[in-house]
């Protein structure tokens, strides 16, 4: 059923009472045990020099395309001549850093763009979470309000919520398109989330293929990381329910511990309950760790994933050959819009590699924070202000994006104003072959599996 809207295209989701949980970074915070501090420096100011090739006028000749697919760009509202600062908030030290550094490539990279296309100068003040340490994204934030930011990135969804209570009190507009919003973050003052929950929000298009390709499959077993106590109620609970209304059943649900490399007695357990279906919720480098010791047992039960990085590819080897997993992956091997495809060559003349989707979700935000200082701009206010920047959002909370349209449009990326979370999400279902080393999409979908397309 897709989510109800009102005449501006509001979501107000049909949800669940609780998401399923975790983005793959909130939930290695969570993890017991898990060591998220790391030495390095707390914050350093980054003046991005990321620019494309480019043409006789000294614009990025990909770049000058880019306003076809944000629309029209009026000069007198552009913020051209404005210096404004935004605070980046990632991991630049501690394991999750290998995440922190392309986010933060991907900020500075739209803020070299949207300068060269007439806009304001985003001043990108970078600082290290260390990893989800609470302490670090405290004060992160503290420093951001000192200095009176009023807009800024962040991710492990605002360091664990650590940062959240002084995003509220100084009213700086954030966008997390690391972690989103997670559960305990929705609706929470001036934080949104601007990725799809995981896997809550992707499961129901992956049950959806399910019905259209395997529709004599009823029996679903789940695997999810541990998260402790009534946490793993929530997911329990919430996946048993979205694999109800699929008309299936939820025949085994298993935590696993986060960080495990020995899934011998789980897939046992997925072995004896008989499942037809099978749906992993384990990430990073465990994706390549469960599903080597899955092939190598023999079991050949359809298998659904909802994370991929490169780390895991490498990893894993063969063993990912086929591996299906859907969520708001960016494919810069088919880019999805024309837009997409100038990131995708910008991001690589600049880096040397190709971006991921955090690279993608961090740029995309770039560009939504420049279409809200437009809007303030044009009602003649403060495109500084966080509180004004959230009520142009408030107003009319969809924006062009990276993900879904098509060679000539960019897709649409919309934030529901109850929650603060995504209420359309371009997803799609991929297989990925270790042959050709690429995805290939093998379905298309929403929130809540609206908009099914099969391939």
């Amino acid at each position: 059923m897709p989510p109800e809207t009102n005449h501006r295209g509001q979501g107000t989701r049909n949800r669940p009472k609780h998401r399923l949980l975790l983005p793959l970074l909130l939930a290695s915070a969570l993890a017991l045990g898990l060591t998220l501090t790391a030495c390095g420096s707390s914050d350093s100011t980054s003046s991005s020099s990321a620019s494309g090739s480019t043409d006789s006028g000294g614009e990025s000749a990909g770049v000058a395309q880019i306003p076809k697919y944000l629309g029209p760009i009026k000069s007198a509202d552009s913020g051209k001549g404005k210096k404004l600062d935004v605070g980046v908030t990632v991991a630049l030290s501690g394991e999750g850093s290998v995440w922190g550094t392309v986010q933060l490539k991907g900020a500075e990279l739209a803020a070299e763009q949207i300068k060269e296309l007439g806009g304001p100068e985003f001043h990108i003040i970078a600082s290290d979470n260390k990893s989800g340490d609470p302490s670090a994204g405290v004060e992160a934030a503290r420093k951001l309000a000192a200095n009176h930011v009023g807009m800024g990135l962040t991710s492990y969804t605002a360091d664990v919520g650590a940062m959240l209570p002084e995003i509220k009190k100084a009213q700086i507009l954030s966008f997390d398109g690391g972690g989103g919003t997670s559960v305990f973050a929705e609706g929470s003052p001036y934080f949104w989330g601007s990725r799809a929950v995981t896997p809550g929000d992707a499961l129901p298009g992956v049950l959806k293929y399910v019905q259209e390709t395997e529709p004599e499959a009823k029996r679903v077993a789940m695997i999810f990381w541990d998260l402790g106590g009534e946490l793993n109620k929530v997911v329990e609970e919430n996946a048993k329910q979205q694999i109800e209304e699929a008309g299936m059943e939820l025949v085994l649900y298993e935590p696993t511990q986060i960080g495990s490399t020995d899934f011998t007695t789980t897939i046992q357990h997925i072995s004896d309950s008989d499942p037809d279906v099978v749906l992993a919720g384990v990430y990073g480098i465990e994706v390549a760790n469960f599903m080597k010791q899955y092939v190598s047992s023999g079991t050949e039960t359809p298998l659904f994933g909802f994370d991929i990085t490169a780390q895991a590819r490498e990893a894993a080897g063969s063993a990912l050959n086929g591996f299906k997993y859907a969520f708001d992956y960016f494919d810069s091997d088919a880019p999805s819009n024309g837009w997409a495809q100038i990131f995708v060559d910008s991001y690589e003349e600049a880096y040397g590699s190709p971006p991921d989707f955090y690279a993608a979700n961090f740029y995309e935000d770039m560009y939504v924070l420049w279409d809200l200082v437009r809007r303030v701009e044009a009602k003649g206010g403060d495109p500084a202000s966080g509180e004004q920047l959230q009520k142009a959002l408030e107003e009319e909370p969809q924006f062009p994006s990276v993900y879904g349209g098509n060679g000539e449009e960019a897709g649409t990326l919309a934030f529901d104003l109850a929650t603060h979370s995504v209420a359309k999400r371009p997803m799609g279902l991929f297989e990925y072959s270790t042959e050709s080393e690429e995805s290939k999409l093998l379905a298309s979908f929403n929130i809540n599996g609206s908009d099914f397309v099969l391939k």
